[in-house]
This record gives C-alpha cells, sequence and structure tokens, in this order.
C-alpha cells in the first residue's frame, strides 16, 4: 500500500512553511492530481491564514527536539 499518491512523489516540492501553508490552503492547486478531493473523509483545506499558521508553528513544536 502506497502512503503517497504519484502526483505527491513526483511533485518535487520542497516542504517548508511557506510550500505547506499553499498546499493546506489549497492541495489541488499545489499538487495537481493529489488524492486529497473534495467528498474525500478528509480534505485538508486550511482556509484561515491565521488558523494555517497556528498548525504550522504547533508542527514546529511538536517536531522539535
Amino acid at each position: 500500500m502506497a502512503l503517497y499518491s504519484e502526483a505527491m512523489v513526483s511533485s518535487g516540492t520542497v516542504w517548508d512553511e511557506a510550500s505547506l501553508s499553499a498546499f493546506l490552503a489549497d492541495p489541488a492547486k499545489l499538487v495537481p492530481d493529489n488524492n486529497m478531493k473534495e467528498g474525500a473523509r478528509f480534505v485538508g483545506r486550511v482556509s484561515s491564514d491565521q488558523h494555517r499558521k497556528d498548525l504550522i508553528a504547533y508542527l514546529k513544536m511538536a517536531t522539535t527536539p
């Protein structure tokens, strides 16, 4: 079972705060044909700028040794 769609694997995206924020805002725009489609159990869209900033800050804190 693959963990990532072919689109995600071949996107060449370098994940940093800016690309993660863009992906959370509109996954299909950053990585067309990804598996996070409307109607899926988890769409992944975070439309609020502040919510994206808060989520990214949390992820940074949670993954800092």
